[in-house]
């Protein structure tokens, strides 16, 4: 009798059913799948040390695929966007665009600089592992 694959994340079970089938089926982003999905790779990927992000925003995008965009109010609190595109060419490829963003929610909320430099580049790794690519 086989053995059967475990698989210890969620995150890793997913990309790994995805790389088994091979397909790229166009997927439409839902709020609800953003929020669960944020939840998921929190928990995996930041220890669940992120904050949720108050507002999301789902629209067509010129020129991106998605955003981060965050301001301080007038008592000095954080407050965070993610800006999401409708339409992914496949849910891999969403959750690859969610985790960047949510890259860029935790260097906002650890004052780190935010942008694509090295404080960015030190996730890259731990994303490859579980199969996705930020």
């Amino acid at each position: 009798m086989a053995k059967k694959k475990r698989y210890k994340t969620k995150l890793k079970k997913y990309v790994k059913r995805f790389d088994d089938k091979g397909q790229e089926l166009p997927y439409y982003t839902k709020i609800e799948d953003c929020k669960k999905w944020f939840n998921i790779i929190n928990q995996e990927m930041f220890r669940s040390k992120l904050p949720l992000v108050e507002d999301w925003d789902i629209r067509w995008r010129r020129r991106a695929w998605a955003w981060y965009a965050f301001d301080y109010n007038k008592t000095g609190e954080l407050v965070c966007q993610i800006l999401m595109n409708k339409k992914y060419k496949s849910k891999k490829f969403f959750l690859e665009v969610l985790s960047h963003e949510m890259v860029h929610h935790w260097q906002a909320h650890n004052n780190a600089p935010i942008g694509h430099g090295p404080c960015f580049n030190e996730w890259k790794e731990s994303f490859k592992k579980r199969g996705l690519k930020i």
